[in-house]
């Protein structure tokens, strides 16, 4: 320790006292006495920046949400959350009182049909024959029209639940349960949600399921405004402590009042296992990059950050205009990549620099 004190003396009768002071004439036996350590400093790569939790969520762009075109009750669900489904997979069966009604208006309807097919046929022939007139032909005409559209207008609302014709040669013969129809996946993915439990009463338009359609997971992170406002789409993010990376996708245009956040919505670049929910932590580098400054690097002069750099002349004591950025901070400017500057001793430099020493 006397060793050391005698070095601080003897540098300190060197230098001109105070902040007027640029240069510290150290050289590098000097350094190693006092044990201080230089490193260069490097542009900021995607593992430095600001980190911050991310929820998995299902990309919004593949989301698929299945709904009830029929009020009714669950009666059984074929597959199970977390289940892959091929696209036409069912999903669910539902026992409506709402289908039953429309089931046996387009029976009836049919009938009808068949009826007024008949009659159209029959007023047509004895039209030619000259026994009825134009105005009765017509009209019957007109009727067979109507129940035509009735017909169509029901057997849509039945394909809208699902019915194919097979289903509805089914119903024609009575070998197919009425009142009660299945819902299916619209694509091929993973059923990640049953919003209704068997014998639970599912109204009309309301979300019986939701699936994943087969694709990379997706982020969601908020951020404070005044970063969320530098970033873009495209910008490039990282998940702590590993190498995989995302790009941004979606973000807010409006700040959330209450905690000054964006919502930020980013895709994996590559392949994820991770599953919806699952919370991790996600690096955001600075969007207009700079050089890294490690935090033991900077001491604080006043209102002033001060680092150290290692030139011929010395150690200079340089003021950098720094942003935190994580556990570091980044310089726009003032400084190049591959400087040295002090990372370990620079408290020890600021004392010498202000004329401090020591008589223990």
């Amino acid at each position: 320790m006397k060793a050391i004190t005698l070095i601080l003396l003897s540098v300190t009768l060197c230098i001109s006292h105070a902040e007027a002071q640029e240069f510290i004439p150290l050289n590098d036996d000097d350094l190693t006495r006092l044990g201080i350590v230089v490193a260069p400093v490097a542009a900021l790569d995607r593992h430095s920046g600001n980190e911050f939790p991310a929820a998995v969520i299902t990309s919004p762009d593949l989301v698929s949400l299945v709904t009830v075109p029929y009020a009714g009750v669950v009666e059984k669900w074929a597959v199970v959350p977390g289940q892959k489904v091929a696209r036409g997979t069912a999903l669910a069966s539902i026992r409506s009182q709402e289908l039953l009604e429309i089931q046996n208006q387009w029976l009836n309807a049919l009938a009808e049909q068949q009826r007024s097919e008949s009659a159209l046929t029959r007023d047509n022939r004895l039209f030619a024959q000259g026994i009825v007139s134009e105005l009765r032909r017509m009209n019957t005409l007109l009727q067979y029209e109507q129940i035509k559209n009735t017909v169509h207008g029901l057997l849509t609302r039945l394909q809208n639940a699902g019915f194919e014709p097979d289903n509805l040669a089914s119903l024609l013969t009575r070998k197919s349960e009425f009142g009660l129809y299945v819902l299916r996946s619209p694509v091929e993915g993973i059923l990640t949600r049953r919003a209704f439990v068997t014998g639970e009463y599912a109204s009309r338009f309301s979300t019986l399921a939701s699936l994943q359609a087969l694709g990379q997971p997706w982020l969601s992170l908020r951020v404070p405004a005044r970063i969320g406002l530098t970033l873009n789409v495209g910008h490039k993010l990282t998940i702590g402590g590993s190498d995989e990376t995302l790009t941004v996708r979606q973000k807010d245009l409006i700040v959330d009042e209450t905690t000054q956040t964006i919502e930020i919505l980013a895709e994996f670049d590559m392949s994820a296992d991770y599953m919806p929910g699952q919370v991790l932590t996600v690096i955001v580098p600075p969007s207009n990059g700079g050089i890294s400054i490690p935090a033991q690097a900077v001491v604080h002069n006043g209102s002033d950050t001060v680092v150290y750099v290692q030139s011929r002349q010395g150690m200079e004591a340089r003021a950098l205009n720094l942003q935190p950025a994580g556990n570091k901070y980044v310089a726009r400017s003032g400084i190049q990549a591959g400087e040295l500057i002090v990372i370990q001793g620079a408290s020890l430099l600021k004392g010498m620099q202000l004329g401090l020493g020591s008589d223990e």
